[in-house]
This record gives structure tokens, C-alpha cells and sequence, in this order.
């Protein structure tokens, strides 16, 4: 158990945290995977691997960074980078899971039988500035589940909350920041669990549509 755990902090650039199994838990300070600001050279970039078991945090975010108006100074590519590749294991956040604020790269890749439950909201390129680049890739049967809606808006109107992160999601999958390699990523509502879940489209689908395609094509 710890307050916050940080993979790329002041003075130790492209340090890299491997989670194999087990359970970490991680209290109010949350989980960095890449940490700093524009304006500071001690900013660093940071790589999770996550292979199995369990990650309980207060928020995640890939990286953590924020502006001072003064863009590309740190990481190893010009700007702060976070990299995730989680292929089995589940991570679950309390609050927000945010990729790529202000002057950033954040890059999460998810396969196998990983999976990302988030709490309050998912935020990518948020406070966006010229240099921020959010990438999210989900395959296989990996799953992405975002619930705590009616605090995201403040709850006056949970219709309206709902209708409003359905836009944001949706949004974020036609801007391409969330992909799959096996087509368009799919997002579903579960009114029950009150949940958004975005997952890959299965490979069986992608068959049918294609034989459709040729079928269509042959009819011509």
C-alpha cells in the first residue's frame, strides 16, 4: 500500500514499472505513469508493463503533466511521455483515468484480457494544448468501463450527464484516439450498473461484414 506511486519522476527519466501479479494499492496521490510540467527539465517520461493482477488507485493518469505556456522541454521526445501496455490484470480507479493533459504523449494499449474500470471519468487530451497526443488501443477482449456519471456534470441533470459523456466517448473514438486493430471500437450503456463500456469489435463480426461487403460487391 502507498499514497501515490510514480514511474518517471524528478531526476529519473524513462523509469519503467512492472506489475507481473498481485495487488497494489495506491491511496490519494494516485498513479503516474510519466510526471512533470513544459517549464521544468527535471520532468521525466515513464512505462508501465502490466501482465497480470490487480491496481487499485485513486485516479491514473498517463502522464501527469501540466502547461506553464512553454511547450516541449521534457522526456526523452521533446515533451513529458507516458506509455502503458496492459495485457492481462485489471486496473481500477476511483476518480479519473487521464491520457495526455496539457503538453503530453499518452499511450495506452490494452489486450488479452486487460481491463480499466474508472469511477468518475476518462479525460484524453484534456486541458489539450498544441502538443498533446492521446492514444487509447483496445484488442481482444479487453474492456474499458467508466461509471460515476452523475458526479461528472454535477448531477443536476443525470439525462443530461448521461447524453453529455455519450457525446464525449463517442467524440473520442471518432477522432481516432481510440482504436483497435480489428476495426472501430464499439460503446455500450448499461443502464443497471449505470456504466459505458468500450471494447473491441470481434473478430467473427469483422468476418461478416467483410462477406457482406463481397456478397454486396458480387450483386453489382
Amino acid at each position: 500500500n502507498t499514497y501515490a506511486l510514480r514511474a518517471g519522476i524528478y531526476g529519473a527519466d524513462n523509469t519503467t514499472l512492472n506489475m507481473n501479479g498481485g495487488t497494489l494499492n495506491i491511496g490519494m496521490w494516485g498513479l503516474d505513469i510519466g510526471r512533470g510540467r513544459s517549464d521544468q527539465h527535471g520532468s521525466t517520461d515513464g512505462t508501465m508493463n502490466m501482465t497480470d493482477g490487480v491496481i487499485n488507485t485513486q485516479y491514473f493518469a498517463v502522464p501527469m503533466a501540466w502547461s506553464n505556456n512553454t511547450p516541449g522541454y521534457d522526456g526523452s521526445n521533446g515533451y513529458i511521455q507516458g506509455t502503458v501496455y496492459q495485457s492481462s490484470g485489471v486496473i481500477n480507479i476511483v476518480d479519473s483515468f487521464q491520457i495526455a493533459a496539457e503538453d503530453s504523449l499518452g499511450s495506452v494499449a490494452m489486450s488479452g484480457d486487460a481491463v480499466v474500470n474508472a469511477g468518475g471519468t476518462l479525460d484524453m487530451n484534456h486541458g489539450v494544448e498544441f502538443y498533446a497526443t492521446a492514444s487509447l488501443v483496445i484488442d481482444d477482449a479487453a474492456a474499458v468501463n467508466i461509471r460515476g456519471l452523475g458526479d461528472n456534470y454535477g448531477g443536476l441533470d443525470p439525462d443530461m450527464d448521461l447524453l453529455m459523456e455519450e457525446i464525449k466517448l463517442q467524440g473520442y473514438i471518432s477522432e481516432g484516439w481510440i482504436t483497435s486493430n480489428t476495426g472501430t471500437p464499439s460503446l455500450s450503456y448499461d443502464d443497471v450498473t449505470d456504466t459505458f463500456t468500450i471494447v473491441a469489435p470481434e473478430p467473427a463480426t469483422m468476418i461478416i461484414l467483410g462477406l457482406g461487403g463481397m456478397l454486396i460487391r458480387r450483386k453489382r
